[in-house]
C-alpha cells in the first residue's frame, strides 16, 4: 500500500491533535496547549504531516535557544560544548517528533526533521542538538539522527524524571528512561 501525506508548517487551528498524538506516543502531560503555544511562539521549525484523509500523522518541532538553555533541557553541565560554542550562540534545539503508527517506517520522520533542519540553515543557524528517548537498549530516532549526520554527545539517565506532570508511556509513573544527546555542526564544520 502506498502511503501519501502533506507537510506543511503546523497550522495553529488543529493544535489539539498535536498534543494528542504527542501524549499517545510517548505519555500522558509530555504536551499541553500551553507547552504548544510557548513552542509556536519561539519561531523555530513545526512540521505536521497529513494523511489523505485529513488526519495528523505526524509532527517535529524544534526551538531556537542559547546554547546554555539548550543545555539546562538537555541536563548537560554549563558549557559542555565550550570552546566550540559560546554561552548565548543561538542553537536548534530538535524538541519532539511523534509518528502514527501506521505511518512509521514509511519516510515520513525522516521528511518532517528534514525540514525542520533545513529551515535551520536558511535562518542561520550553525548547531542543531537533542536529546532522543533510549528505551532499554534502543534509541527510537537514532538511524534519523545518525542519517542527518548528528554524533553521541553522552547519555542522560532518567532525563525526564524530574517532570512532574508527565506519565511515561513505558515507565507508566515517572520517566526513568535514558535521553541520548545528539548534535550536530550545521555548516559541517565543528567551529
Amino acid at each position: 500500500m502506498t502511503h501519501t501525506w502533506s507537510v506543511q508548517r503546523c497550522d495553529t487551528a488543529r493544535l489539539a491533535d498535536v498534543v494528542a498524538l504527542g501524549n499517545l506516543a510517548f505519555g500522558d502531560g509530555y504536551f499541553d496547549l500551553p507547552k504548544i503555544k510557548d513552542i509556536l511562539n519561539n519561531g523555530a521549525p513545526f512540521y505536521t504531516a497529513y494523511g489523505e484523509t485529513g488526519d495528523l500523522i505526524g509532527y517535529c518541532c524544534s526551538l531556537y535557544l542559547p546554547m546554555r538553555e539548550a543545555e539546562r533541557h538537555m541536563k548537560l553541565p554549563e558549557n559542555a560544548f565550550a570552546g566550540r560554542l559560546e554561552p548565548e550562540t543561538p542553537v536548534c534545539f530538535m524538541k519532539s517528533m511523534a509518528i502514527a503508527e501506521e505511518y512509521k517506517g514509511k519516510g515520513l520522520a525522516d521528511r518532517l526533521f528534514a525540514s525542520c533542519l533545513a529551515d535551520a540553515v536558511t535562518d542561520g543557524l550553525r548547531f542543531a542538538c537533542s536529546s532522543a528517548w533510549k528505551i532499554g537498549d534502543s534509541v527510537p530516532m537514532r538511524r534519523i539522527f545518525q542519517s542527518h549526520g548528528f554524533v553521541v554527545h553522552s547519555e542522560i539517565p532518567m532525563l525526564w524524571f524530574d517532570d512532574k506532570d508527565y506519565t511515561c508511556v513505558v515507565c507508566k509513573g515517572s520517566c526513568r528512561c535514558s535521553g541520548v544527546i545528539y548534535y550536530k555542526f550545521l555548516n559541517g564544520k565543528d567551529d
